[in-house]
């Protein structure tokens, strides 16, 4: 069975740019991401970002259980919204 994606925003702390961005996996506490921002290099900034995994927010949704099954399955899809925050790295993982 496939994963469905995950809708996500990762979020540098202290006030700092936000990226969406799709997920099949979640990052966990302390792992390292190296992001590359189209949205940045579009705007003429640096786009790739590093960054280490501080917290993750998990918002989720419950699922009625009167829906059809064409409807639950469209619903579900929107029910698990992950914020990722993060702090700049500079570990040498990213060299």
């Amino acid at each position: 069975m496939n994963k469905p994606p995950i809708e996500a925003q990762i979020v540098e702390i202290n006030n700092g740019p936000y990226f969406n961005v799709t997920l099949y996996n979640v990052p966990r506490i302390g792992d390292l991401i190296d992001l590359y921002s189209l949205v940045d290099e579009a705007a003429d900034c640096p786009p790739e970002k590093h960054y280490e995994v501080v917290q993750v927010l998990h918002k989720l949704y419950d699922v009625p259980e009167n829906l059809s099954p064409d409807s639950r399955e469209s619903f579900v899809a929107g029910t698990h919204l992950v914020t990722v925050f993060v702090k700049p790295s500079t570990s040498n993982f990213f060299d």
